[in-house]
């Protein structure tokens, strides 16, 4: 019997090496991926893109191997990297090299701009100690290289490579078309964002015409621009291009400690949105302070014009909110949809149900903006931020001559799509800067006003395989996200009773059983 029972545990232990072993080779690459939104699976979106290569590409990560010792998401972009070349079918080879201790290798990343930086160590005798650390890709594809100087998460892994696989695919770089109608941004910063999500940036002045190379157009302000500046803008939209108008209904003035708000009237931008099935309102939006979504200001108190948005206020049904995490928005005017025949127009991101629309307020003082919510608390509904239209759109200028030379204007287009904010402060990245160092709690959220901006460009220029890579890492795990009162309060102390009782309890309880079931087995032998 006893010897019956050891061939069963020497059987049990050669199967179990058998089986490791076999989940170790590259024969048998089958992994279980447990995270919430399977960020190391590779989606079939990329896979398409990388069996469509012609020949290999290769990458090369040049990663500071001490770096493993510092945090465990650098074996995480490793996991990524194996991945996604074993997905490959071949078509995408990995390599892995320290730059640190392969002086070649150094001097390819700075070839490339691969950049290194000085890291602490963060344990053993050498703590404090800092060392020099690189991460960072390479993709090389026939004569094409394309670097990601710098890699540190793995959220966007995946959507960085495939970007810049299916660039080599289609030999081209897509390009986003920049239109500034408002002295208040920053090109270059916003310019610098743009290049950092894979595209090439076309710095373009209104009034001229939009090269047919630019994937999609991106509009912020105008109100000032007259029918001869849109007229292009127009027409490039009839012919087949995307586009993004961040413009404002009120325009804010601000100097010597106040902030004045001036109606913006008679702008042809804006008709020209309602003539396409967007109505910026000339009002603006406030928020509540109970529940606490609109912004706290120390020594001021709640801001009712500034505020957050949440994925509960988002559609549900569009790719481009999937795991919307909110966003927060600075004095915005809400949109009416009045989409014509054959437009669909889609509230994109929303208000809560809370908010009110204020008109003709000249003053937005921070004294004064609780006491006018209150005047108006009556009158509270769900407001658009932001929205969507698609389908066939009228030219702006479908019953009247064009506003300069043209010899054909098209009048429509069947498969328009645009996205349309009623203000552009929420990527005023002066202004987001100022509000984190003024307001650090606020931190993350004003980070969702990046991925939003970003991830918008991505949806208008690419197919829906690509929008659905970006927005997968995209969740909202915070509690801000329950916006009563109670609810809120219920699920902070849920999770602090569960955390600080319930489960060192359990490990107690767990203790004496297995002591006291071994005292009763010391006592029966």
């Amino acid at each position: 019997m006893e010897r019956k029972k050891q061939t069963i545990i020497i059987t049990s232990i050669v199967i179990a090496i058998f089986l490791m072993a076999a989940l170790n080779s590259e024969v048998f690459s089958a992994r279980l991926d447990i995270t919430e939104n399977k960020v190391f699976t590779i989606q079939g979106g990329s896979i398409r893109v990388m069996r469509s290569l012609k020949e290999p590409v290769r990458i090369t990560y040049f990663l500071a191997q001490k770096l493993k010792n510092v945090s465990t998401v650098f074996r995480q972009i490793e996991d990524v990297l194996s991945e996604y070349a074993a997905k490959s079918n071949g078509m995408v080879t990995l390599t892995i090299v320290d730059p640190v201790a392969d002086e070649k290798a150094a001097q390819t990343a700075e070839k490339y701009g691969i950049p290194s930086w000085k890291e602490n160590q963060s344990e053993g005798r050498d703590a404090e100690k800092s060392f020099t650390a690189y991460s960072g890709l390479l993709l090389e594809y026939q004569d094409k290289v394309a670097p990601i100087p710098r890699v540190l998460a793995i959220e966007d892994l995946e959507y960085n490579l495939t970007m810049r696989i299916q660039a080599f695919v289609e030999n081209k770089t897509r390009k986003i078309g920049l239109l500034l109608g408002s002295q208040k941004h920053d090109p270059s910063v916003i310019q610098q964002m743009i290049e950092q999500t894979g595209f090439e940036v076309a710095n373009l002045l209104p009034g001229q015409e939009i090269p047919q190379e630019v994937d999609s157009v991106f509009v912020l302000g105008g109100a000032e621009w007259t029918e001869a500046d849109l007229f292009y803008i127009d027409q490039y939209i009839m012919r087949g291009g995307k586009a993004f108008f961040a413009v404002e209904g009120v325009q804010i003035l601000e100097g010597e400690g106040q902030i004045f708000a001036l109606p913006v009237e008679n702008s042809a931008i804006l008709k020209m949105l309602e003539t396409y099935g967007a109505k910026i309102s000339s009002e603006m939006v406030m928020e509540a302070a109970n529940p606490p979504i609109a912004l706290y200001i120390d020594e001021v108190g709640f801001y009712n014009y500034w505020f957050q948005t949440f994925g509960d206020f988002a559609s549900k049904n569009n790719p481009l909110t999937t795991n919307f995490q909110g966003m927060i928005f600075f004095w915005p005017s809400p949109i009416d949809l009045v989409a014509p025949d054959g437009v669909k127009a889609e509230s994109l991101v929303a208000t809560s149900p809370y908010a009110v629309r204020i008109k003709n307020q000249s003053t937005l003082d921070p004294q004064t903006t609780s006491q006018m919510y209150a005047v108006n608390s009556e009158s509270k509904a769900q407001a658009t931020l932001i929205a969507t239209l698609s389908g066939e759109l009228p030219s702006f200028f479908k019953d009247k001559p064009a506003p300069v030379p043209a010899e054909i204007i098209a009048r429509s287009n069947p498969q328009a799509r645009i996205m349309v904010s009623g203000n552009s402060e929420f990527i005023n990245f002066q202004r987001l800067q100022g509000v984190a160092q003024q307001m650090p709690q606020y931190m993350q959220s004003l980070q969702y006003n990046i991925n939003f901006f970003m991830t918008s460009l991505i949806w208008l220029t690419n197919s829906p395989d690509i929008i659905s890579i970006k927005t997968r890492a995209n969740r909202d795990t915070s509690l801000g996200k329950i916006q009563e009162d109670g609810p809120r309060d219920a699920a902070k102390n849920f999770a602090i009773y569960f955390n600080l009782v319930v489960i060192p309890l359990a490990v107690i309880i767990a203790g004496v059983v297995r002591y006291l079931l071994r005292k009763k087995k010391a006592r029966t032998e």
